[in-house]
């Protein structure tokens, strides 16, 4: 008789391998070679048809599945502590705040290490959108999957046929389905996926001029989104250099730089605090966990191109011409892995996904005199592998889209924040703070306030990688002493500031100068005790 506890370690061992995608990437090819082992006694021609309508099947269920799931994803909430932080900044922004403070900054603790983009794209969906519209800003991260999805087939279509092209679809769109809190996230990462697809395609331009500024612009505004996705705009160079030579890439390069660093012309960015940020953060050092992760997902990457490679061509003069578009991949496979730092995962290395599904489809238009068969099978192993991937992650994936469904209390809480905005419009101030419930939904909605102009000074989703090495902001104590802020709402019946990315400091300094005004039953309004309206 098994005991329950055999049944928890299996569960545990299922949920670990689920993060491994190389192994379910095998375990799908054995799983193919088992059915194809099973139909050999097919006549060829039927099982090479038979073999076309599998793949074609596995890589459009994948493709519709995560499509539909896209979709669906326009009525989800932002429950995320990135999600939360990024909006704050990004409303934060539209009064002229900093989007980045020094490291050591004494007044503020809410910098987050992403890049300007980040936080732009963002402003513009508040911008146009507010908070009351919350599904406008959502429809910019499905409008950005819908595009990365065309983007993708219509690289690939320049290449290989609709068949393979649907077949193909199948690996990049089960990358996507693992995570899909960071697809379908108010993030970077989907940005970045898109415009390094986007380069790819703008290098396979006629016209040389054209090409080389889209290029070029595209790879701005990869490094405006996340400097350390800059290593996607080498594989477009490198389709440069060999349609148009040496000087394309140099002017290129040189667009790319100024997009680049265009948005610190604004004056709430600073370039000085960024770059402060960036070596404060390499100076953390590798996180032996986060590479050792990265370095697995980066294998699992490569293996469609290198499965492709050994079924279809082994011409080593065709390999040979391949052979720089496979290094550049494969080197920046290896330099995403090796700088993770600490809180970095796979999805880190997401922006090599486009190069590295295009490059079996290099294989497959280079290998035209290859037997038919090859290319099916080949094509059949990635995308019966992939699907597998795939639905191994889709029960989470739709677990994840219903739990960041909008909480029915969520209405409700920012109609009281509304409420208590007016209420103390006397006061100096009101924030949103935290209470002891982690990641309560209450605590996330702090842009709300920020938006309609208030200030933006703790931040403890931060606490948890960018300023969890750094002391706590004195002069954040000492303004609670003397009451700088005048309101903080905290979620009702919680202890204020009790969790722990936060300082003791902190919640024995507010516990000695607030005290509960009122309270709605949604927040408590904590009021400083010496303090008057204006």
């Amino acid at each position: 008789m098994v005991s329950f506890t055999s049944y928890s370690w299996v569960t545990r061992f299922l949920r670990l391998a689920r993060e491994i995608p190389l192994a379910w990437f095998l375990a799908g090819c054995i799983l193919a070679w088992i059915n194809l082992f099973l139909i050999s006694a097919k006549a060829s021609q039927d099982r090479q048809v038979l073999l076309r309508r599998i793949a074609f099947g596995s890589g459009l269920f994948v493709l519709c599945a995560y499509v539909l799931l896209t979709i669906y994803s326009l009525h989800f909430f932002t429950i995320w502590g990135d999600e939360a932080n990024i909006l704050s900044i990004a409303a934060a922004g539209i009064h002229g705040l900093l989007l980045y403070n020094p490291p050591r900054s004494l007044d503020t603790s809410y910098s987050l290490m992403y890049g300007p983009l980040t936080f732009l794209v963002y402003r513009l969906a508040l911008m146009l959108g507010g908070v009351s519209h919350f599904w406008i800003v959502r429809s910019f991260v499905v409008i950005a999957n819908l595009c990365v999805c065309a983007a993708l087939y219509l690289l690939l279509r320049k290449f290989i046929s609709t068949f393979a092209a649907v077949a193909l679809m199948a690996f990049p769109t089960s990358v996507l389905i693992q995570h899909p809190e960071i697809s379908l996230g108010l993030r970077s990462d989907i940005w970045i996926f898109l415009f390094s697809t986007l380069a790819i395609t703008c290098s396979l331009l006629e016209t040389e001029s054209v090409a080389v500024l889209l290029v070029g612009l595209m790879g701005g505004f990869i490094v405006g989104f996340k400097i350390t996705a800059g290593s996607a705009i080498l594989f477009p160079l490198l389709l440069l250099y060999r349609k148009f030579g040496l000087r394309s890439v140099i002017t290129s390069s040189l667009v790319a730089i100024a997009v680049a660093f265009l948005p610190f012309a604004l004056p709430e960015i600073s370039l000085h605090n960024y770059i402060s940020w960036l070596l404060f953060t390499r100076a953390e050092g590798l996180d032996p966990i986060s590479v050792s992760e990265n370095l697995a997902f980066a294998l699992f990457l490569i293996s469609p191109s290198v499965l492709m490679e050994m079924s279809v061509d082994r011409s080593e003069s065709r390999f040979r011409k391949r052979l720089p578009e496979f290094l550049t991949i494969v080197f920046c496979l290896f330099i995403g892995a090796l700088t993770s730092k600490y809180g970095s995962g796979p999805h880190y290395l997401w922006h090599i996904v486009p190069p590295a599904t295009l490059y079996p489809a290099l294989v497959l238009r280079d290998s035209e005199n290859a037997p038919v068969g090859n290319q099916t099978s080949a094509l059949y192993y990635i995308a019966v592998a992939c699907a597998l991937f795939a639905c191994v992650n889709l029960p989470r994936a739709w677990q994840t889209a219903r739990l960041s469904l909008m909480p029915p209390g969520v209405p409700v809480a920012e109609a009281s924040i509304n409420q208590y905005l007016d209420f103390y419009r006397h006061r100096s101030s009101l924030q949103v703070g935290y209470g002891s419930g982690d990641g309560d939904y209450r605590s996330q909605l702090r842009y709300i306030p920020i938006y309609r102009g208030q200030p933006y000074t703790i931040e403890g989703n931060t606490g948890r990688f960018e300023t969890r090495l750094l002391p706590f902001p004195t002069n954040v104590l000492q303004q609670m002493e003397s009451c700088k802020d005048d309101v903080w709402l905290i979620p009702h019946a919680q202890k204020p500031f009790d969790v722990w990315v936060l300082t003791d400091s902190l919640r024995t300094t507010f516990l000695q100068n607030y005290s509960i005004d009122r309270s709605d039953g949604v927040y408590d309004a904590w009021v400083c005790d010496h303090s008057t309206p204006h």
